[in-house]
């Protein structure tokens, strides 16, 4: 049973439609310093639930029914926030139960049995998962470990890798292994404060191999660190116009890592949803085997 909502916030109002990214947005911008709150609310004023943040950044949270019920929480997480509100906007029957439990979810949502939280069953996008993932490990204070990744299902998903422990100078093989059909679909190699360069081109930091110009490509790779940043992007055109895309949305890839000289990367892309990471599958190898340190 779910009824239309409207959110409010001092900011912006808009009717709530089945856009997850778009509530934890709101939730996100909320406001100390300016005493900023959400008001979410059904048309039919049953109920009213207004919504502020805390100085520590945890929600505090307070549900009003045409009934006179009331219900308060405190102490609770963002993301559980996020989901209760989900839930409740789906089925105002479970508004109270969802909301009760947010108390004291600060700080645990998600951890309690040591895991991370496992984002593909909140339905928010990869990026604004890692978004989530990101402010948590500094509310939790956690060392910041980069690339950035998060739990999809069995899958530990990024929007880069980072592959580190490479010579110096390298020659790498990269194999377009599979692409999906209708969008322009490419993979961005970056060394660092180096150069790259695919076969006899002209060197620079960051090279574009877009997946429709050839299956194999030879790559030559001087990384003063020893590492090769690798990332999927994509075209995004209209009359008139194109750009390079990357990061945004569904976009992100979990590495599969075949030996010490070689990796598999399955990518998804921005609007594939619910990602199913094969919309371009391709390999990078080191072509002499003993260039790579373990």
């Amino acid at each position: 049973m779910s009824s239309t909502y409207t959110v409010r916030t001092k900011l912006d109002s808009y009717t709530y439609g089945n856009e997850p990214d778009e509530l934890y947005w709101t939730l996100d911008s909320l406001n100390v310093s300016d005493s900023r709150v959400a008001v979410i609310e059904s048309a039919d004023r049953d109920p009213v639930i207004q919504v502020s943040v805390n100085p520590d950044g945890s929600f505090s949270v307070h549900y009003e029914g045409a009934g006179g019920e009331e219900l308060s929480s405190s102490n609770a997480d963002i993301l559980a926030l996020h989901q209760a509100l989900l839930t409740g906007m789906r089925d105002k029957n479970r508004w109270l139960s969802v909301l009760r439990h947010l108390q004291d979810t600060f700080g645990s949502f998600g951890i309690e049995d040591g895991s991370p939280v496992d984002y593909a069953s909140t339905g928010l996008t990869i990026s604004t998962g890692l978004l989530d993932v990101s402010k948590r490990n500094q509310r939790l204070r956690r060392p910041p470990v980069l690339p950035l990744t998060l739990k999809w299902g069995l899958l530990a998903v990024t929007t880069g890798d980072a592959w580190g422990g490479l010579p110096i100078e390298s020659t790498l093989s990269l194999t377009v292994l599979a692409q999906g059909a209708g969008v322009k679909q490419g993979i961005a190699l970056m060394a660092p404060r180096g150069q790259i360069r695919n076969g006899a081109d002209v060197g620079s930091p960051e090279l574009i191999l877009w997946a429709g110009d050839g299956r194999t490509f030879t790559i030559g790779c001087q990384s003063p660190h020893g590492v090769l940043q690798v990332c999927n992007v994509y075209e995004e055109a209209g009359p008139g116009w194109s750009r390079v895309e990357r990061w945004t949305e569904n976009a992100g890839l979990w590495v599969e890592w075949v030996s010490e000289t070689e990796r598999l990367y399955h990518c998804n892309h921005a609007s594939t949803a619910p990602p199913t990471f094969d919309d371009l599958v391709f390999s990078v190898r080191v072509v002499d085997d003993s260039a790579a340190q373990a």
